[in-house]
């Protein structure tokens, strides 16, 4: 929290006090190098989910940490605080992002509610590093078209924000826990002295 304790008002850090910003990568929007970041990001930690002992073991714990410490020897205590401080580093990291390429500047209440956007946009990705992509994208382009047409049009912010909490309540009930990436289609066949008999 920015604030200075001798005035009531929070202060900010001026634009000049950034030095470093991530480029730009198209002219006239706000769209930078803190993207590519998020999207190599989302790749490595698909990695490390899918492909290491690690991630297994993190995953085993988020679904029951009981039956990963009895069938595994995995330490869930660790293993939570281990996630719960590589999360905190990465959310540190898109305040710093959002710091140093969009707002350019330091202040109080600097973030509208990130953390709760955060959840929906990851339930509607799957919990899965690359559905959280799309669903981020999805959620920015409903934000930023909820401000063009409330700066245009005068339209109602909330309806807008309806609208996308529609979009991530709509597939809850519909798809399978943990979403959609990791359905497998099962065939129920009969077995052959059955199919010989019938």
């Amino acid at each position: 929290m920015v604030q200075d304790l001798s005035r009531s008002a929070a202060t900010s850090i001026p634009s000049d006090a950034i030095r470093h910003r991530p480029a730009s990568l198209l002219d006239g929007t706000r769209l930078h190098a803190g993207f590519l970041l998020a999207l190599f990001l989302a790749v490595v930690l698909w990695f490390v989910f899918s492909r290491t002992l690690w991630g297994f073991r993190l995953r085993a714990v988020g679904v029951g940490p009981r039956a990963a410490e009895v069938s595994g020897g995995v330490d869930s205590q660790k293993m939570g605080a281990v996630a719960l401080f590589l999360s905190a580093a990465m959310a540190g990291l898109a305040g710093g992002v959002e710091v140093s390429g969009v707002s350019h500047a330091l202040f109080q209440n600097l973030s509208p509610g990130y953390g709760f956007t955060g959840i929906a946009v990851a339930l509607l990705g799957g919990l899965h590093p690359i559905g959280v992509v799309f669903a981020g994208i999805l959620f920015g382009a409903l934000e930023a078209g909820a401000g063009a047409m409330q700066r245009e049009r005068s339209a109602r912010c909330r309806r807008i924000r309806r609208r996308g909490s529609d979009y991530h309540r709509r597939p809850a009930g519909h798809c399978p826990k943990g979403g959609w990436s990791g359905v497998r289609i099962i065939r129920r066949t009969r077995p052959a002295a059955n199919r010989a008999a019938g």
